[in-house]
């Protein structure tokens, strides 16, 4: 941990259960991802330590798909997701930060935008789903004086998207415009 933090490194621990993410955080991580297994205490102490929880919700929900035979819409959530719905919740009421990652690769690529959603499902307002991926994930991966704002001097990383993200998150998957380093990438 100090020889990353030395180097100006961030450090993420992939942690499920209470006892690797309490572990985790006295250590000195700067990001927990996946806690399902979260207890206020373990997450009133990630809050007051300044420790980021990346919950890729999604993540939980494909691994359902793949491994437990989950169905959207059909079958009832599996014990993970029910788990990851609960610390989720239980995170954001004790004020720990909460950032947007997905693990993506356990799903298609292209589908980040399900983890915004799932966040709006379970009780996070869309404007603040928004700034999880944006302004606070710049924070958390020590560049928010260059990316996540639209602000002079930052890096011109932009999307448009159909529709209003802060009423309707679901537009966050119709993207018409990208902008990376101020030159356009994806036009409609």
């Amino acid at each position: 941990m100090n020889t990353a933090h030395d180097l100006g490194r961030k450090v993420a621990a992939h942690a499920m259960s209470d006892e690797g993410m309490r572990r985790a955080v006295v250590a000195g991580v700067d990001t927990i991802e996946h806690g399902l297994g979260g207890s206020e205490a373990t997450f009133r102490m990630m809050a007051s330590k300044g420790v980021a929880y990346v919950p890729t919700l999604t993540q939980v929900e494909y691994y359902g798909i793949y491994f437990d035979h989950y169905v959207p819409g059909k079958t009832p959530p599996t014990a993970e997701m029910i788990d990851s719905e609960r610390a989720f919740r239980l995170a954001r009421s004790v004020g720990v930060t909460i950032a947007s990652g997905s693990d993506v690769g356990v799903y298609p690529h292209g589908e980040n935008g399900r983890e915004l959603i799932e966040m709006v499902r379970y009780g996070m307002p869309a404007p603040d789903a928004l700034i999880a991926a944006t302004a606070t994930d710049a924070a958390v991966l020590g560049e928010g004086e260059r990316l996540g704002r639209i602000r002079p001097g930052f890096l011109a990383d932009l999307a448009a998207v159909t529709g209003d993200p802060t009423v309707d998150i679901a537009a966050v998957r119709k993207v018409v415009f990208v902008m990376k380093d101020g030159q356009v990438a994806v036009t409609p």
